[in-house]
This record gives structure tokens, sequence and C-alpha cells, in this order.
């Protein structure tokens, strides 16, 4: 991921593809295919190359490396960037994005989380528009084809949450729209977020745990934690976090530690049982 990554003189920082593509890419090693086509790139399995389609010039070295993910945590999943403007909302406040995509489906969406098989075919084809913005398109037909194969509401909710949990854009984007109060992707990410909410209502924990998130926090937005100590706050994105302290503690400069009360709190799902990632334990 260097800037010039033929420069013999800079460390080599190596980055993953995500999930899905790398899925595809070591099928198509297995298969002793020679290049494998993913996006606006190609890889050549035999000069271990990734080239641009349409600029065979612009060119980055790769190589195969076999990662125990029970030994990889994701940084990006486990800690706050400091680059928000602000970090959290009065309580009460909902996100305007998804509270405004339910008001405009009420008929299809106020079914107490049952019916979802059409709110999951629009969710695939927001995934697939915003994949297309981005140039990840395979991703998003990957994720989008996953959601429309399930049969029932119980497999569609899972299947959501599972695809949340993929190393891949789209929890990226989600989030940094819900952050930023993106009102633009109403139509792409609304049905996304109803399907993820439609897990964490159902799953009502009976017993009081602890969770850890990790955040690296600019003085200012350090200071509007301290400034609402003994206030109700709300974070504006679906949050992950773990209950592994070690997961998050080892990020940033920052440990938030959460009590969940017994069945006091409602909007909380426990991942680890459809993850990708299942040793990160995450409690989103």
């Amino acid at each position: 991921s260097n800037p010039n990554p033929f420069d013999e003189n800079e460390d080599k920082e190596w980055k993953r593809y995500p999930d899905f593509e790398n899925k595809f890419i070591e099928n198509s090693y297995q298969n002793q295919e020679k290049e494998v086509e993913l996006n606006n790139y190609k890889i050549d399995f035999t000069r271990n190359i990734q080239f641009d389609k349409q600029y065979r010039y612009k060119q980055r070295p790769v190589k195969r490396q076999i990662i125990d993910i029970s030994n990889y945590v994701r940084q990006e999943r486990f800690c706050f960037p400091e680059e928000p403007l602000k970090s959290f909302a009065n309580h009460g406040k909902e996100a305007d994005l998804y509270t405004s995509w339910f008001i405009k489906y009420y008929e299809i969406a106020d079914t107490g989380y049952k019916n979802l098989y059409p709110i999951a075919e629009f969710a695939a084809q927001g995934i697939l528009i915003e994949g297309k913005l981005l140039n990840q398109e395979f991703d998003a037909h990957q994720t989008g084809d996953e959601l429309k194969c399930c049969k029932s509401d119980e497999e569609i909710k899972r299947c959501a949450a599972r695809l949340y949990s993929v190393e891949s854009f789209l929890y990226k984007l989600l989030n940094q729209t819900l952050i930023n109060e993106g009102m633009s992707k109403i139509e792409t990410l609304g049905p996304l977020c109803h399907l993820l909410n439609a897990n964490m209502y159902c799953d009502v924990s009976d017993k009081e745990q602890i969770v850890y998130r990790g955040a690296n926090l600019t003085d200012g937005i350090l200071e509007e934690y301290k400034n609402a100590i003994h206030t109700t706050i709300q974070w504006l994105s679906f949050t992950s976090t773990s209950k592994v302290r070690q997961v998050s503690e080892n990020f940033g400069n920052t440990l938030f530690i959460i009590r969940l009360h017994e069945k006091s709190v409602q909007s909380q799902f426990d991942l680890s049982s459809v993850s990708y990632y299942p040793e990160e334990q995450e409690v989103l």
C-alpha cells in the first residue's frame, strides 16, 4: 500500500484484500489460473503483480500469505478514529437516515421485523449502487447475492448481520454515512439499517455483561465526553464492541468500558455466532 510500491528504500506496508475478493483470488490461484480479474484491475499470478486494466503501467506487487484470523483484530472496527467532527449526539436523537427511510416506506417497514424479503431486495439493490460508485462492484455483488438467496425472515436477519461482519467497504461506508448524517443515501443504505436493527431489537440479553471499545480521541472530542458526564449520550453509528477487553484496549488513547444491564438495553446483538471473525467476540 506504499505510495511508490517499488521503492526499495521504503519499508513495505502490505494491505489485505477484502474478504470476498480474497476468497475469489485464492480459489483462482488454487485452480492454477494465470490471472484473475476484479473491479478495475487484474492480478498476474506468474509475476505477482496487480495492474490496472485500462492503464497497465499502474502496477503494484502482491504476495500470498497465510493469516491466522484467530489472532487478527481489525483496528478500524473496534476503535473510533479521530476524524469525525462529532462522536455522539444527545440521548433520544434517532439516526436521521434510518428514521427518514422508515417513514417513507412505512407500509413495508412497520411489520414487526417480519416479511423482510422485499426489504432484503431493496438492501441488495442499494448495496450494488454504492459498490458501483466506489468501484467495489465485486464485493457489492457478492453481498447482494447472499441477501437475495435467503428464504426466511430469520435467515435474512442473520445474513445481514454476517455480511456486516465481513471486512469490506460496506460497514465502513454505512457508519461513515450515519456519523456524518448523510441524507443522500436514504434509498441505498436505509434498508440495510432496517435489517441490522431487526437483529438488535429481537436479541434481548437476559444477563448483564461488559463490552469494550477503543477510541483515538482528539482533545476537543475528549472534552465533549468529560462535559457529558452524568448525562445520557448516543453514538450515531452502528458501534462494534467486544466482550474481550484485549481486542479493544490496544487501539487508540481511550478505552470505553460499557455495561449492558439485564434487559434494560434492547438495541444490542451478539455477532459472534454468525461473524466471519468469531474470535473478535463482537457485540453490535
